[in-house]
C-alpha cells in the first residue's frame, strides 16, 4: 500500500532527523528536542504517540542539518527513506497512481525561494506541511544519472547526493561550461571526468571550512568576488571623476581645490585600506584551495610532457607561487593594482589612479572577450609587424641614401625648423611615425616634385616610392593587421554562438538535441533536469571516489572499473531512456496497429467468403422454387 509506505517513510525521516538536531548556535529552535521512538505494530499500523511536527518554515534548517551535520547526513534511518523514497518514485514510473501520488506533493509546493517554501494557492491536496515538506527535501538531496552496463543496456541509477555537493559554487560550474568545448561529444565528456576530483578538492576545503566561519567563506568565495571588483572599481571611477571635473593646469603644473583633494585624498586612503582588507581576506578564504588547485594543475601540466614530480624544485616552487598563484591569479590581481595604482598616485603623480581602471578588463568577460581578439593570434600578428617593420627599414635606406633632401622640414618646439632624415635611424623613425598616421604615407611629408621636363625623372622616382609605400604599408600591411583581429573577433563570436547553442540545446551529457526530444513528445528541459544533468554525474563519480570499495554495489563497481581504465563507455553517448522507451512503445503500438488491421482483413475475407456462400445457396434455392413451378 502506496500510503503505508508513505507514512512509514514520514515516521522514519522524523526519527532520523530528531535524534542529530541539537540545540546549538547554529539550530536554536523547537526541532532540537528529540522525538519518541517510532513503533509499529503488528498490523502495519504506526504510533499515534505525540511528536514534534515539521513545519515549513524548519526547511532551510533540514538542508542545513544534512550539509553540516554528518551524524544526519550518514545516518542509516535516513538511507532507508532515500530507498523507500527511490522505490516510490521507481512505482511512479509504471505505475499512474503512483506516479500522480508523487507528482500531486511536489506541485502543491513553491519551492523557487529555498529560504521560503510556501504551499501553492488554490491547491485542495489533504496534506499536512510535514509530510510535504519531507516529500521536498528528498527530493533535493537525492538525484539519478543514466548508465550503460556491459551488455550495452541503459539504466537509471538514483543515489544520495553528498553534503559536499552543496559547497561547489555556481561560479565554479559556469566557468567549467564558458571554458569547455561543448561542440566535441568526447573532449568534453573526458575534461568533465578528469575535473571531478579538482571539483571535489573545492568542496571538501568549503564544507570543512564554512561551518566554522560561514560570513568569511560565503563573503570571499569565488562566486562573490566579482562583486566586490566591481565595488572598489566603482570608488576608483569615482576618483577619476573628480579628477575629469577638477584638476586644472596653472603656473606650469597641475592643481585641483582644497576641498576636492582632501576628498580623493580619503577616497584613495579608504580604497587603499578596502584593497589591503581584501587582500588579507583572499589569503584567510582562499590561499589554500588555490595554492592546491595550482599545484595539482601544475604537476597534470607536467605530466602531459613525460615528466613526473615527486618533488618540487625550487624552480617550480617559483613557477607555482610566483608566477601562477600570485601573478596569474585572477582573483587577487585587481586588488594587487589598485593597491600600486593609489600608493603610486599618493606619493609620484595622479596619472596612476587612469592607470588603475584597467582593472575592471579582470572583472568584465566582455572586456576580456575584446582583448582576446588581439592576443589570441599574437603569433599571427607578431609576425605581420615584424615583417612590416623591415619592410620600413628597406625603405627608410632607400629614402635616406637617395632622397633624404626630399623630405620637408618641420617646425621644432624651440621655433626652428630641422630635417626629419639627418641618419638612418632618424629616417627609420620618421617613417613609421608620419607614414602610418598620414593619410597619403610619405607622400604628405615629402616636398612636391617639379613635372618640368628636366626634372620629370626625378618626379617619377618619387612617385614610384610615395605610391609603393602606401600600398604596401598603409593599404596592405595595416589591412593585414585590422584583419586578423577582425577576423579572430569574429571567430570568438561565432563559437560563442555555438557554445550558446548548444548549452540551449544540446544535452550534456548525451549529445542529443532539443528537436529529438520534441520530436518524441518528450520534454528537453525534464531530461536534462532529472536524468542527465551535468552536475549529478560529477557528484555521482565524486560519491563513487568517497566510498570506500568494499561498500560499492555490483553497478557502483562496474562503473569505477570504467573510470580507473578511463573508459567513458558506461556514458550514454547518443542515447536516452526517455527516447528509446518511446521508441519501443511507438514500435509496439505500430505493432498493435497493424495486428487489428490484419483482424479486419482477415474479417473482411471472412464477410466475403460468407456473402458468396450465401449467394450460392440463394441460387440454389430459386432454381429449385422455379423448377417446382
Amino acid at each position: 500500500d502506496l500510503v503505508v509506505l508513505n507514512r512509514v517513510l514520514i515516521k522514519t525521516f522524523k526519527k532520523a532527523y530528531f535524534r542529530v538536531a541539537k540545540d546549538t548556535k547554529n539550530f536554536i529552535s523547537a526541532l532540537t528536542q528529540r522525538a519518541t521512538t517510532v513503533v509499529m505494530s503488528q498490523k502495519g499500523s504506526i504510533g499515534n504517540e505525540h511528536e514534534k511536527h515539521l513545519q515549513f518554515s524548519d526547511y532551510e534548517k533540514l538542508i542545513e542539518t544534512y550539509k553540516n551535520n554528518p551524524d544526519f547526513s550518514t545516518s542509516k534511518l535516513l538511507g532507508i527513506c532515500f530507498k523507500m523514497y527511490t522505490f516510490m518514485r521507481m512505482l511512479a514510473v509504471k505505475h499512474p497512481k503512483a506516479n500522480w501520488f508523487l507528482t500531486e506533493r511536489e506541485e502543491v509546493v513553491d519551492d523557487s525561494n529555498e529560504h521560503k517554501i510556501i504551499r501553492k494557492a488554490g491547491s485542495k491536496l489533504e496534506c499536512s506541511e510535514e509530510e510535504l515538506i519531507i516529500h521536498l527535501f528528498l527530493k533535493k538531496i537525492s538525484a539519478s544519472i543514466e548508465f550503460v552496463d556491459n551488455e550495452g543496456r541503459i539504466q537509471r541509477i538514483n543515489f544520495l547526493k553528498s553534503p559536499e555537493c552543496y559547497f561547489l559554487s555556481q561560479a565554479t560550474k559556469d566557468k567549467f561550461l564558458e571554458n569547455v568545448d561543448v561542440a566535441n561529444a568526447d573532449t568534453k565528456l573526458t575534461l568533465l571526468v578528469s575535473e571531478v576530483k579538482v571539483f571535489g578538492i573545492e568542496m571538501e576545503y568549503y564544507k570543512n571550512n564554512a561551518y566554522r566561519s560561514q560570513w568569511l567563506y560565503r563573503t570571499f568565495g569565488i562566486g562573490n568576488l566579482q562583486t566586490i571588483e566591481w565595488i572598489a572599481f566603482a570608488v576608483m571611477l569615482l576618483i577619476n571623476i573628480i579628477n575629469f571635473l577638477t584638476v586644472k593646469f596653472e603656473d606650469g603644473k597641475t592643481n585641483v581645490k582644497d576641498d576636492w583633494a582632501m576628498i580623493r585624498i580619503v577616497l584613495a586612503i579608504i580604497h587603499l585600506l578596502f584593497d589591503l582588507f581584501c587582500i588579507v581576506m583572499w589569503f584567510v578564504a582562499r590561499y589554500d584551495i588555490q595554492r592546491r588547485l595550482t599545484i595539482r594543475k601544475y604537476k597534470e601540466e607536467q605530466k602531459l610532457r613525460g615528466q613526473k614530480l615527486e618533488h618540487l624544485s625550487m624552480s617550480d616552487r617559483l613557477q607555482i607561487y610566483g608566477f601562477k598563484l600570485f601573478l596569474g591569479n585572477s582573483e587577487l590581481r585587481p586588488f594587487v593594482i589598485h593597491a600600486l595604482c593609489i600608493i603610486l598616485s599618493l606619493s609620484i603623480s595622479t596619472i596612476f589612479y587612469s592607470i588603475a581602471l584597467l582593472a575592471v578588463i579582470n572583472a568584465s568577460p566582455q572586456m576580456q572577450y575584446v582583448i582576446s581578439s588581439v592576443t589570441r593570434n599574437f603569433k599571427q600578428l607578431l609576425i605581420t609587424v615584424i615583417l612590416a617593420l623591415i619592410v620600413f627599414y628597406n625603405y627608410s635606406n632607400l629614402l635616406f641614401f637617395y632622397f633624404s633632401n626630399e623630405f620637408s622640414p618641420v617646425t621644432v618646439r624651440t621655433g626652428g625648423t630641422e630635417k626629419v632624415c639627418e641618419t638612418l635611424s632618424h629616417c627609420f623613425f620618421t617613417l613609421i611615425n608620419y607614414g602610418l598616421r598620414s593619410s597619403g604615407g610619405i607622400g604628405d611629408i615629402m616636398k612636391f616634385q617639379s613635372f618640368s621636363e628636366s626634372a620629370r625623372a626625378g618626379y617619377y622616382k618619387v612617385m614610384i616610392i610615395q605610391i609603393s609605400f602606401f600600398l604596401l604599408i598603409n593599404v596592405i600591411f595595416l589591412n593585414m593587421i585590422f584583419g586578423i583581429i577582425v577576423d579572430t573577433f569574429e571567430d570568438l563570436r561565432k563559437r560563442s554562438k555555438e557554445k550558446e547553442n548548444a548549452r540551449e540545446n544540446v544535452c550534456f551529457i548525451c549529445s542529443l538535441e532539443r528537436w529529438q526530444f520534441k520530436k518524441n513528445g518528450k520534454s528537453f528541459e525534464r531530461h536534462i533536469e532529472m536524468f542527465h544533468d551535468t552536475w549529478n554525474y560529477v557528484y555521482y563519480i565524486y560519491h563513487l571516489w568517497k566510498k570506500s570499495r568494499r561498500e560499492l554495489n555490483g553497478q557502483e563497481i562496474y562503473i569505477y572499473s570504467k573510470l580507473e581504465m578511463n573508459d567513458l563507455s558506461w556514458l550514454p553517448l547518443r542515447r536516452s531512456m526517455e527516447l528509446e522507451t518511446a521508441v519501443i512503445d511507438s514500435n509496439e503500438e505500430g505493432e498493435s496497429i497493424n495486428t487489428i488491421m490484419d483482424s479486419l482483413q482477415q474479417f473482411k475475407r471472412m464477410i466475403g467468403d460468407l456473402k458468396f456462400r450465401l449467394g450460392s445457396r440463394a441460387e440454389t434455392l430459386n432454381r429449385i422454387i422455379k423448377g417446382s413451378s
